[in-house]
C-alpha cells in the first residue's frame, strides 16, 4: 500500500504533468488535493512540493496573488535537501516564482528568485541545467537583455539536443529565436520560433505555447507581415484558453497590430481591455506596457492630458526596477507627455 507521502508526490506530479498540456483547471484541482493531503502528512518535502505545484497552476491561470501566497508557504521548505530528489522540483518552482514576481511588478524580487533557482540547480542533472538556463533566459527576455538570454538559451539547446529532451526542446528553441531577433538576427530568429512552436505541439506542451505565438506575431508585425501577424495573434488567443497569465500582453500586441492597420478604435479597445485585465490580475508589468501603448495612441489623437494621467498612475506605483528597459521607456514617454 502506498504511504501518504508517496500519494502526495504522485498527485502533485500528476498536476504538473496535466498543467503542461494546458488543462489548468484539472491541474489546479489535483494541486488542491495534493495540498490537503500534504497538510495531513506534514513533512516539509510534501508541503513544499504540494504548495509549489499549486503555485504553478495559479500562476498560469492568472491568479497571481494566489500564486504568491502559495510560493510564500512552499518556499519555506525548498531548502530541504530531499526536495532535490523530486524530478524538476525546486528549479521549476523557483522559475515560475521568478516570472510571477516580474509580472506583478517586482523585478528585483524576480532576479532574487532567479539567483535562488540557479543555486538550487544540481549541475549533475542535465534536466536541472536545461531548466535553470531556460528560466533565466526567459526572465532576461522579459527584461530585454537579449545577449544574456541568447547565451543561456544556446547552452540549453545544446544540452536538449544532446540528451533528447522533447518537452524542453520547443521552449528552448523559441526563447533562442526570440533572443536572436532581439540581437538583430531576425530571419534566423523567426525560423527558430516557428520550429519551437512545432516542437511544442509535437510534444503536447501547450502551457507556454500562446506566449511564443505572441512573440512570433510581434516579430512578423515588425517586418511588415501584418496580416500574418494578426492571424498568429488570433491563434495565440485561442490556443490555450485557460492560460491567462500573459493574456493582457496578447491583447496589447493585437492592439498594436490593429493600430498599424489604422484601426484606431479597435486598437484602443484592446489596450483598454488589456489594462482592465492586468489590473484585475495584479499584473503590473502588463498594465504598464498596455498603458504605454494606450498613452501613445491618446497622444497621437490629441488626448495628451489623458495619456499623461493614465501613464503616471501606473508608473508611480513602481518602487523598484527603474534600471529596467520598460520602466526607462515609460519614464521617457512620461517626460515627453509632461513637456
Amino acid at each position: 500500500m502506498l504511504v501518504l507521502d508517496q500519494i502526495v508526490k504522485f498527485i502533485a506530479s500528476k498536476s504538473a504533468g496535466v498543467l503542461v498540456s494546458g488543462e489548468l483547471t484539472a491541474a489546479a484541482k489535483l494541486a488542491d488535493q495534493a495540498v490537503d493531503l500534504a497538510i495531513r502528512e506534514g513533512s516539509e518535502v510534501c508541503l513544499g512540493y504540494a504548495y509549489g505545484v499549486r503555485m504553478l497552476s495559479s500562476h498560469f491561470l492568472g491568479h497571481l496573488v494566489d500564486a504568491e501566497n502559495d510560493f510564500a508557504v512552499g518556499s519555506a521548505f525548498f531548502g530541504n535537501p530531499d526536495m532535490r530528489e523530486i524530478p524538476a522540483g525546486v528549479v521549476s518552482l523557483l522559475i515560475v516564482g521568478s516570472w510571477n514576481a516580474w509580472i506583478m511588478g517586482h523585478p528585483d524580487l524576480a532576479v532574487k528568485r532567479e539567483a535562488m533557482m540557479v543555486a538550487a540547480a544540481d549541475i549533475a542533472k542535465p534536466h536541472d541545467r536545461v531548466n535553470s538556463w531556460y528560466g533565466s533566459a526567459r526572465l532576461r527576455l522579459y527584461m530585454r537583455e537579449y545577449r544574456d538570454a541568447e547565451t543561456l538559451a544556446a547552452k540549453a539547446l545544446d544540452l536538449c539536443q544532446k540528451h533528447e529532451f522533447p518537452q524542453q526542446l520547443g521552449l528552448v528553441e523559441c526563447i533562442l529565436g526570440c533572443a536572436r531577433v532581439g540581437i538583430n538576427c531576425a530571419n534566423e530568429g523567426i525560423a527558430l520560433i516557428r520550429q519551437g512552436i512545432q516542437s511544442q505541439r509535437e510534444a503536447h506542451v501547450f502551457a507556454e505555447l500562446p506566449d511564443w505565438m505572441t512573440n512570433l506575431a510581434v516579430v512578423l508585425g515588425a517586418i511588415g507581415a501584418t496580416n500574418e501577424a494578426l492571424d498568429t495573434i488570433e491563434q495565440a488567443l485561442a490556443a490555450a484558453p485557460e492560460v491567462v497569465a500573459n493574456e493582457p500582453e496578447r491583447l496589447r500586441v493585437r492592439g498594436e497590430l490593429l493600430l498599424n492597420q489604422g484601426s484606431l478604435d479597435k486598437a484602443e479597445g484592446d489596450f483598454r481591455e488589456a489594462i482592465a485585465l492586468a489590473q484585475k490580475m495584479g499584473a503590473k508589468a502588463w498594465e504598464l506596457r498596455a498603458s504605454m501603448s494606450l498613452a501613445r495612441l491618446l497622444r497621437d489623437t490629441g488626448r495628451r492630458d489623458e495619456a499623461h494621467t493614465l501613464l503616471a498612475d501606473i508608473y508611480n506605483w513602481f518602487t523598484e526596477g527603474f534600471d529596467t528597459a520598460y520602466l526607462k521607456d515609460a519614464k521617457a514617454l512620461l517626460d515627453e507627455l509632461s513637456a
